[in-house]
């Protein structure tokens, strides 16, 4: 199959699902220059450019305080974002704890397929070790005073084909606030 006919093949399903591709990064007139540089000069993500189909959020996490994701890399079933959290003008790249059986508990800049349930005040990540889901780690931090604490955290190193996609051991919850 040639590239032109396999391009307008994948142009003729995406128009049959109606899907609406996201704002391309230079429709983004709202993203400050400050971030912009920031993200770009970070050396470990893709230029931005070339994630325009992944899109990006931002989330108000009190006043005066807001977490921007933006795209980092992209593969077939993991999308990646360098979080940002802005606060007294300035931007500082978000750290949270990971662990997987290899390395043991380690800092991340980068955050698998993360969500944001503004209800719960609630930030997930899910890093699928391979495409059914059926190892990989899921976290779960909840954003309160000040500051996302790591509240659940669940890994499966063995990608054996058993059991539910996501469905992972916990290594990891926080006691209950008092």
């Amino acid at each position: 199959m040639t590239f032109r006919r396999l391009f307008l093949s994948c142009a003729m399903v995406i128009a049959a699902m109606s899907v609406t591709p996201l704002a391309r990064s230079s429709d983004w007139p709202d993203l400050p220059a400050a971030l912009a540089e920031l993200h770009a000069t970070s050396g470990d993500c893709d230029l931005i450019e070339y994630l325009e189909y992944v899109g990006r959020e931002t989330v108000v996490l009190e006043e005066g305080k807001e977490l921007w994701f933006l795209p980092c890399y992209a593969g077939a079933y993991n999308f990646s974002f360098a979080a940002y959290v802005h606060e007294e003008d300035a931007y500082q790249r978000l750290r949270l704890a990971y662990y997987s059986d290899h390395a043991s508990w380690r800092s991340v800049d980068v955050l698998v397929n993360p969500q944001w349930d503004a209800s719960t005040s609630t930030l997930t990540i899910y890093d699928m070790g391979r495409g059914i889901g059926d190892c990989g780690s899921r976290g779960e931090w909840r954003y309160a005073e000040g500051l996302l604490r790591l509240e659940r955290f669940f890994h499966k190193a063995d990608c054996d084909g058993e059991g539910e996609p996501g469905e992972f051991p916990l290594v990891y919850e926080a006691k209950p606030l008092n």
